[in-house]
């Protein structure tokens, strides 16, 4: 982990690639990002905007072709802390990479609002171990579940093997049923 300046982001060793955003003076900025943080997540992170494009809720993106499922959640408005520098409203975003189902998201969306005041408080005394107890069970929810999906994965891709050599054999097997019917000894 990095103790920077109250200028700079907190840069912290996770074993999830993530970020979190929010408030800074009167520009929102990142705040909070794991060491292996890449571009195309900041990016997403500031372009997702609707709701509808944020997470990877549905059943068949496990098997798609993307290899870094990005996600984002955010927290509910709250008033800003002396840190911000005015008494807006404001929110934290915090985007990750890895598989989530949409039980899953909600059940770490929960936990991120439940931990926003403590990491506040933590970003407001620039305390690092303080962000990071506030953001290990987050940490620990996105990686479980990216563990769950792609495990489920692999458990799905071996199921539909199994049943295409199912399917492959009960054809080879009819074929040469009716290759004897059809010519008889």
């Amino acid at each position: 982990m990095t103790r920077p300046d109250n200028d700079k982001c907190i840069v912290i060793k996770s074993p999830v690639e993530f970020l979190i955003t929010g408030a800074a003076g009167v520009h929102d900025r990142i705040l909070v990002r794991s060491e292996n943080c890449q571009l195309d997540l900041i990016g997403f992170s500031q372009l997702s905007q609707d709701p509808l494009r944020r997470g990877q809720s549905n059943i068949f993106n496990v098997f798609s072709s993307r290899e870094r499922p990005m996600q984002l959640i955010e927290t509910a408005p709250f008033r800003r802390g002396a840190r911000s520098g005015d008494s807006r409203e404001s929110l934290y975003r915090f985007s990750w990479v890895g598989f989530s189902s949409s039980a899953e998201t909600d059940h770490i969306s929960g936990l991120f609002e439940l931990q926003a005041r403590d990491l506040d408080d933590a970003l407001e005394e620039n305390d690092i171990e303080r962000i990071e107890w506030s953001i290990a069970p987050v940490i620990y929810s996105c990686s479980a579940a990216d563990l769950r999906r792609r495990s489920s994965k692999r458990a799905t891709a071996a199921f539909l093997a199994l049943y295409l050599l199912i399917a492959l054999v009960s054809v080879a097997i009819w074929m040469v049923w009716e290759f004897q019917r059809v010519h008889p000894k």
